[in-house]
């Protein structure tokens, strides 16, 4: 029976969820200090929470891509045991 690799390591993927996990905490934080300087949430279409957002949405799309790889290398390697 074959071993399968994946083409990534965990390290990498621990740093993504990281990375997610910084830019959501730093998006929070900027949020709660507009909130408390101005007395309103920041207008939704800032260009800071536009662009922070839009790199939290890309990182975890990266996630997502790894996440499906895994499962279909592994889908392919249990239906080669099977064989």
């Amino acid at each position: 029976m074959e071993n399968y690799e994946v083409v990534f390591n965990t390290n990498d993927t621990d740093n993504l969820v990281s990375q997610v996990e910084e830019e959501l905490s730093e998006l929070r934080s900027y949020i709660d200090d507009y909130k408390t300087e101005c007395g309103a949430l920041p207008p939704i279409l800032n260009n800071y929470t536009v662009m922070r957002a839009l790199e939290i949405i890309n990182t975890l799309k990266d996630l997502n891509n790894r996440f499906e790889y895994v499962e279909k290398k592994k889908k392919e390697f249990d239906e080669k045991g099977k064989k």
